[in-house]
């Protein structure tokens, strides 16, 4: 004889909210409809909005009964206590009450339905105090639909109730929204699904760990009915209401807890053939690559939680072995460490979602982690390259103790000018593109360091320039007088269009280029005799073969970036940083400050 339960009911079923008092984790929500039903405040249309499985279309139903409780002595007046004794309430409950109706508006969402409604909500109640419309997935109505329900939602007949229900409310048009008391229902804490789940267990006579509930309730992600199913699916593969953490484990695909930290600290330390190891473990005790890899996160995640803020370790909800893990991890690895290693596990689940094979995937994604977990961070580089450089006696520091650490100063040869060159340091160096600004000075002067945040600062003696030529010193200052007086476009076409030939008695012979505009040099010369910081004239004459300012430049920043890279200290950087350039060259004065004029 079969011994099934022709009366079987879900979990997610059985212990549907029967009252205000059981829906948890809603309590503004619940107090504010009580007052409301006590008050005889009740509004005509309500919106219920959240994630799936909150409570939404369960406190539409305990609504649509309390305001139409009559008791068994046909009491006059709605009530917020229980409705077992309502033989109204009780058909609502089994959704047979004519005068409640709850309509599915992912398969009614034409105008069509909406004007049944409309045409219903024409007639007074049948046998209830209100006639309730429950509207679930309000959202998927057509635009027709919405605006043919608009005015009927802002004035609806005397005792008509209006409660819908979405988990998309930004697809709800706000003539809708503005017409309706809205209510977020939130995501349920997990301390407070544990302990529900927890209730419901006993209930069901059911032995379930500790830990076995904290993974589900966080399995979860804040939904009542999605854990409900997963406590009936964890009941039924256990086969004897004794549910253990190892069991939740398996049902959910997770990989051992312990496992897991020790992965993870294979993985911090480089250590390859253990935590090999400890992945072909994971993989053949049929943990989901996606899986171990969020675990992962959640791992990393909880270290730097901890960092952040050590008194998480007093938590009750965290399990022995991940304060006893957590703590020693946190002791030891850096915010920068973990941060990086988030961007590479954070990277690899977009990789494993479009590869073919997910294993492997997750294999070169941790292979990737596992080089750069234990790099040292660029502050560790930039202090080791100081060392070599002071052994080799190449290095001159300057005294500054306001300088920070990652700061150093090198000499290199007893010449007049100095450059310096600002790395910025990348978190993933073998995708990395590290490149470097180099600050050039117009005059002999001291070295002077230049500040910086966050960054490697160095000062290298480089050649004298080759390039200096004392008609395009002339040159620059003659141009430069059209910076000084806010005449940018003139200063801007003489900058990459004239090419000088000679300067002599204030007279400057220039030769323009083809795109140079056909009255530049009359409106240059127009200028020069207006202004009494002014006293030259500028002369065009044939073709030229010198060079303008902008090429000038460009050869001269050249000259220097050839002479910085074949400094020892640059070249120790390239060898450590592959992909270090010299991006850009700015020019300083005595006192250490860039200025536009010599950029």
């Amino acid at each position: 004889m079969s011994t099934e339960n022709p009366t079987y009911q879900p979990l997610a079923r059985k212990y549907r909210s029967q009252n205000f008092d059981e829906l948890i984790g809603q309590d503004a929500l619940v107090q504010t409809l009580q007052n409301a039903i006590e008050h005889n405040r009740l509004h005509h249309a309500y919106i219920f909005t959240g994630i799936r499985g909150t409570g939404k279309t369960s406190t539409a139903r305990l609504l649509a009964r309390a305001v139409n409780y009559v008791g068994t002595n046909n009491n006059n007046k709605p009530t917020t206590g229980p409705t077992d004794d309502c033989p109204f309430c009780q058909a609502i409950a089994e959704d047979r009450h004519p005068d409640v109706l709850e309509i599915d508006a992912a398969s009614h969402r034409g105008v069509d339905d909406i004007k049944e409604i409309m045409d219903g909500v024409k007639y007074a109640p049948t046998s209830a105090r209100y006639k309730v419309y429950i509207i679930d997935e309000v959202h998927m109505l057509s635009t027709t639909a919405f605006n043919a329900l608009l005015k009927t939602l802002e004035e609806p007949p005397k005792n008509v109730i209006f409660i819908l229900a979405t988990t998309e409310i930004h697809k709800v048009p706000v003539t809708i929204l503005s017409r309706c008391q809205r209510f977020d229902l939130r995501r349920i804490g997990v301390d407070t699904l544990s302990e529900h789940y927890k209730m419901i267990a006993a209930k069901e006579n059911v032995k379930i760990d500790d830990d076995a509930l904290n993974m589900i309730a966080r399995a979860a992600d804040g939904s009542v009915r999605d854990g409900l199913s997963l406590l009936d699916q964890a009941i039924g593969l256990s086969g004897t209401n004794n549910i253990s953490a190892s069991l939740v484990e398996q049902m959910l695909g997770k990989a051992d807890r312990s496992l897991i930290f020790e992965c993870f600290g294979a993985l911090m330390k480089g250590e390859s053939a253990a935590f090999f190891k400890h992945l072909d473990t994971l993989y053949e005790s049929g943990a989901d690559p996606k899986m171990v890899l969020h675990e992962l996160l959640d791992v990393n995640h909880l270290i730097t939680r901890i960092k952040a803020d050590p008194n998480l370790l007093t938590n009750e909800r965290l399990s022995p072995i991940e304060k006893e893990h957590g703590q020693n991890f946190a002791g030891h690895l850096s915010i920068p460490v973990l941060t990086r290693i988030w961007q590479v596990l954070m990277k690899g689940i977009e990789e494993l979602r479009y590869a073919p094979d997910t294993q492997k995937a997750l294999e070169v994604v941790l292979i990737r982690g596992l080089y750069l977990a234990d790099l040292p961070p660029m502050t560790e580089l930039v202090e080791t390259l100081k060392k070599k450089e002071l052994n080799s006696q190449s290095i001159a520091p300057v005294q500054d103790t306001s300088k920070p650490p990652s700061e150093m100063v090198a000499e290199n040869t007893p010449k007049t000018e100095t450059a310096h060159v600002i790395a910025q340091p990348a978190p993933v160096p073998e995708q990395s593109n590290q490149k470097a600004t180099v600050v050039s000075p117009q005059a002999p002067a001291q070295p002077q360091p230049v500040r910086t945040s966050g960054t490697a600062t160095a000062q290298a003696r480089i050649q004298e320039d080759v390039l200096d030529d004392p008609l395009m010193e002339k040159w620059a200052r003659i141009v430069n007088i059209f910076k000084e007086n806010n005449e940018i476009g003139v200063f801007q076409n003489l900058y990459m269009h004239a090419r000088p030939v000679e300067i002599k008695d204030n007279v400057a012979i220039i030769a323009l280029g083809d795109r140079a505009p056909e009255k530049l040099l009359l409106k240059a010369n127009r200028y020069l005799s207006e202004w009494d910081n002014a006293s030259y004239t500028i002369e065009a004459t044939a073709k030229s073969d010198s060079d303008t300012l902008l090429e000038f430049k460009k050869k001269q920043e050249a000259q220097e970036k050839q002479e910085i890279m074949a400094h020892p200290i640059i070249k120790k950087a390239t060898e450590l940083l592959p992909s270090f350039e010299i991006t850009d060259i700015q020019r300083i004065d005595n006192q250490g400050d860039t200025t536009d004029e010599n950029r």
